[in-house]
C-alpha cells in the first residue's frame, strides 16, 4: 500500500496493540531465536526517476544536455555516472557526506548498476509494485515485507516505512518511522517526559507499581481468554492484546528506547535523514528486519526537467549515502550488515515540448550490500545495458534495453537477435535478491512465486557464478 495520513491513523490508532504482533489465527506467536542474516531496505525514488541523469546517461540531445567530457567512470569500477547540473547550466558532480565527497568515488566500489530494467509499465499505481516486489500482480509483498515475515515476524517493529509504497501482504504489521518522538513514547510509556535526559525524566508510576499494574493486566487477559475460549475472534483479541503487554516484550523497550534517543539527535536539511536514523535505530536495538524509505523530493518532471531533477537526484543519494555511512560506521549495525535496494516507478522519456519528460518503463536499479551484507554483491560493476536508438537504427521515444543473457556465470549483454537473449525485468533482479537473501524454497515466499519471470532459475545478477 501507499502510505499516507489516513493509513497512518489507522495503523497507529491502536498505539501499542499494533506495535507487537501475534498470530491472530491462534494465539500468541511462540518467541523464537533472534534474527539473523543482513537487515534489508528500500529505498524508492518517488514518482519515477530518470536513469540518464543517474546510472544510465547518454550523449543524445534528444535525452541529455551531456557531453562526453561530461560522463565520468567512478575509480577502480565500470560504473558510468551523469554529473549533476545546477540551474545555471554549470556541470559538477553529486556530492555527499559531512567532507562533501563525489558519491560515485566515495560508494562506487560497493555498487551494484542494473540497467536496461523492463518494469512494463507507465502507471504511478503499478511502477512502486513492479520495482519492489517483482510482480505487477496485486497481493505480492514488496521485498521488504517478504524479509520481514520471514525473518523477523517475532520482532516489535519487524517492518518499518518512511513512506512509498510498500506491502507486507498482511504478514507482518507495518509500523510508520516519521517521528522518533511518537516511537519514544510507546518505548517509554510510564515516563511522563520521556524525551527528555535520563536525569530530568519522571516515572508516572513507579517502577515497582507500574510492574504490579502490567502483571494484573496479564492476568485480567489471561481469564478473559479462558471466558472467550468458544468464540475464536474475540479470543484471537484477547491474545493479540495480551502478547502485546508480555513481560519479554517489555524487556525489549528499554533498548528500543536508548537507540531511538540516538537517533533523535540526527539533524539534517533532507527530512528523510532523521527517519531513516530513527529505522537504523530500531534495527539497532533488535527490534526491526526491514524497510522501506521514499524520497520526499519528486521526480515526475514532465516539465523543467533539468532544474528539478537534479534536485530530487541529489536529495536521493544524500539519503543513501547516509544509509551506507550509518551501517558501516557502527559495529552492531555492521556485523549483521545491510542490503539497500534502490530504485522507482519507471524511467522517462526523451524531452517533449515543455522541456519535461514523460513516463518510460525502461529504467534501472542499484544495490549496495554494506558491513557483513557486501559479499551479497560483486560490486563495483554495471549489468545489463541501454540505448537511444531502436533495433536496426533509428529514433526511439525514450531509452531501448539491451538484450542479455547468462553466459560463463555471468550476465553478458547480446545481439538482439540471440535466441537466449532477454530482456532483464524487476522480476529478474527480485529472484536474485530472494536468492541471495536465503529466501527462495521457503514457506513463505512459495507463498508468493514471481510465475511471470523467465527463466525461473535465478540469473547471477547479484554476484557471478
Amino acid at each position: 500500500m501507499r502510505i499516507n495520513r489516513r493509513h497512518l491513523l489507522k495503523a497507529t490508532a491502536a498505539g501499542a496493540a499494533t506495535l507487537f504482533l501475534t498470530d491472530v489465527r491462534g494465539g500468541a506467536r511462540a518467541q523464537s531465536a533472534p534474527p539473523t542474516g543482513p537487515f534489508v531496505i528500500s529505498v524508492e525514488a518517488q514518482n519515477g526517476w530518470d536513469p540518464t541523469f543517474l546510472t544510465d546517461p547518454k550523449v543524445d540531445a534528444a535525452f541529455t544536455p551531456w557531453t562526453v567530457e561530461d560522463v565520468r567512470t567512478a575509480t577502480g569500477t565500470t560504473i558510468s555516472y551523469a554529473p549533476h547540473i545546477d540551474n545555471a547550466g554549470v556541470k559538477s558532480v553529486y556530492r555527499v557526506g559531512v567532507d562533501a565527497q563525489d558519491f560515485f568515488e566515495k560508494h562506487g566500489s560497493k555498487l551494484l548498476v542494473i540497467n536496461g530494467v523492463d518494469n512494463a509499465t507507465v502507471s504511478h499505481d503499478v511502477g512502486p509494485l513492479v520495482a519492489f516486489a517483482g510482480s505487477n500482480r496485486e497481493g505480492i509483498p514488496t521485498l521488504a515485507g517478504l524479509y520481514a515475515a520471514a525473518r523477523g515476524s517475532s520482532l516489535p517493529l519487524s517492518l518499518m516505512t518512511t513512506g512509498g509504497f510498500l506491502s507486507s501482504a498482511g504478514l507482518v504489521p507495518v509500523t510508520r518511522a516519521g517521528n522518533v518522538d511518537v516511537l519514544l513514547g510507546l518505548a517509554r510509556s510510564n515516563e511522563a517526559n520521556f524525551t527528555a535526559q535520563a536525569s530530568n525524566r519522571r516515572l508516572i508510576h513507579a517502577d515497582g507499581a507500574m510492574a504490579l499494574l502490567r502483571e494484573r493486566v496479564r492476568l485480567r487477559d489471561a481469564r478473559r481468554a479462558a471466558l472467550a475460549g468458544g468464540v475464536p475472534r474475540e479470543l484471537a483479541g484477547i491474545l493479540k492484546l495480551s502478547a502485546t503487554r508480555s513481560a519479554d516484550m517489555f524487556s525489549q523497550y528499554d533498548a528500543l528506547a536508548d537507540a531511538l534517543d540516538e537517533a533523535s539527535a540526527v539533524a539534517s536539511s533532507n527530512r528523510v535523514i532523521p527517519k531513516a536514523a530513527s529505522v537504523l535505530a530500531a534495527m539497532k536495538a533488535g527490534a526491526c528486519a526491514a524497510a522501506h524509505l521514499e524520497t520526499e523530493e519528486s521526480f515526475d518532471t514532465h516539465s523543467d526537467h533539468d532544474n528539478i531533477h537534479p534536485g530530487s537526484m541529489q536529495h536521493l543519494l544524500e539519503i543513501v549515502d547516509f544509509l551506507i555511512d550509518t551501517v558501516a560506521n557502527d559495529p552492531v549495525l555492521a556485523a549483521r550488515g545491510a542490503l539497500i535496494v534502490v530504485g522507482s516507478d519507471f524511467g522517462r522519456t526523451k524531452y517533449n515540448d515543455e522541456d519535461g519528460k514523460d513516463h518510460w518503463p525502461i529504467t534501472s536499479m542499484f544495490i549496495t550490500g554494506v558491513g557483513a551484507a557486501a559479499t551479497l554483491i560483486d560490486g563495483g560493476r554495471v549489468v545489463g545495458a541501454s540505448e537511444t536508438t531502436l533495433p536496426g537504427g533509428g529514433a526511439a521515444n525514450g531509452i531501448v534495453a539491451r538484450k542479455v543473457k547468462e553466459s560463463g556465470g555471468d550476465v553478458v549483454l547480446t545481439d538482439d537477435d540471440d535466441p537466449a537473449g532477454l530482456t532483464l525485468s524487476a522480476g529478474h533482479v527480485h529472484l536474485a535478491l530472494r536468492e541471495a537473501l536465503g529466501l527462495t524454497g521457503e514457506d513463505v515466499t512459495n507463498r508468493f512465486p514471481l510465475t511471470s519471470v523467465l527463466p525461473q532459475a535465478p540469473l547471477p545478477l547479484l554476484k557471478r557464478r
